[in-house]
């Protein structure tokens, strides 16, 4: 097993087998554009820079997995929400959605999401990276989640109304359930290795609508990436123990959960429905001293069981995280 690359590596985690080392798979997207020294907004919005900046970034640590494109309001955007560049270290964020302010469901046109907005520029990076890269590199996908996607396009509101879900609100998520298809098949034809689900909402769920909301959406995201033979991840995040069991319930390969949640019952949770799972490093000790993520890195690599797990930061790797606390990580696995 000498010699794996770092795509064979993250193909073994979802294959079940012995890996020679941990792979490390981070959600880097706004703190490449650190790395160049250019602002989010000029390397989210075009391609060149985009590719470049995510295939320097994972050339100076050696990471596993380059993600296109971490950016919760890429779709939304798409879709017609109104969305904020904040100053040059943030990803944007929506400001204003339109099945708040007057539109019907009717009004968003999604037959060609895939060349509106920014969706383009994600494709041809995509397809760029593993041009130059796939061989080597898993190359992962992020697509905003229905609900998430749903609340951007309804508001803040969205998430009362699945208390009682109207026969507008299962539309609703039936139409960002149709966005994240399409931006499955489309990624799926570009070559990537898996396909990341990002719901940021599901811990505000009640665990009983988790399957209602995210299930049929998953199962099918499932079917198309078998089929181009990639993986599927669900990523949540601000999660307790009670999420858990509907969260590995789902038709996804792999599960990168937190909150706060008991690793062992995550790791428990895996075996039980044969899911592949993450070893999340919080975003807080990312931002730590290198003492504090040594603490976290060392109870991550404790575990003496080499199959069916991988190493993630938990969310998107902020723009601030210290550029020795990603050298730390990789050094720490390259010696386990």
């Amino acid at each position: 097993m000498a010699g794996q690359t770092s795509k064979e590596l993250f193909t073994n985690v979802f294959q079940m087998k012995r890996l020679t080392r941990l792979p490390f798979i981070p959600w880097i997207s706004s703190f490449a554009a650190k790395l160049e020294q250019i602002p989010v907004r000029k390397m989210l919005s075009d391609a060149t820079l985009l590719s470049r900046s995510l295939q320097n970034a994972q050339k100076l640590f050696g990471y596993d997995g380059i993600t296109v494109v971490f950016d919760p309001t890429l779709e939304a955007e798409a879709c017609g929400c109104e969305i904020k560049w904040s100053n040059t270290e943030q990803l944007p964020v929506v400001i204003r959605h339109p099945l708040g302010e007057g539109s019907e469901i009717e009004d968003l046109d999604i037959s060609e999401i895939e060349k509106k907005g920014r969706v383009p520029v994600a494709l041809e990076t995509a397809k760029r990276i593993n041009i130059l890269k796939g061989k080597e590199i898993a190359l992962i996908a992020v697509i905003t989640g229905p609900v998430t996607l749903a609340r951007f396009l309804r508001g803040d509101n969205f998430i009362p109304e699945l208390e009682s879900p109207s026969q507008e609100t299962m539309e609703l998520i039936e139409l960002a359930q149709k966005i994240n298809l399409k931006l499955c098949n489309a990624y799926c034809k570009q070559g990537v290795d898996a396909v990341v689900i990002a719901e940021n909402s599901l811990g505000e769920l009640p665990p009983d609508l988790i399957s209602m909301m995210i299930g049929p959406v998953l199962e099918t995201i499932s079917k198309v990436v078998r089929y181009y033979n990639a993986y599927s991840i669900i990523l949540t995040r601000d999660c307790s123990e009670r999420h858990i069991e509907p969260i590995f319930q789902l038709q996804a390969d792999g599960v990168v959960i937190s909150g706060n949640i008991d690793q062992e019952a995550i790791r428990d949770a895996a075996m039980k429905y044969n899911r592949c799972f993450s070893m999340n490093i919080p975003c807080s000790a990312l931002l730590g001293t290198q003492a504090e993520l040594n603490d976290v890195l060392k109870r991550c690599l404790s575990t003496q069981e080499r199959k069916g797990f991988f190493l993630s930061a938990e969310w998107e790797v902020p723009y601030d995280t210290p550029v020795a606390n990603i050298h730390e990580i990789m050094k720490s696995i390259r010696g386990k």
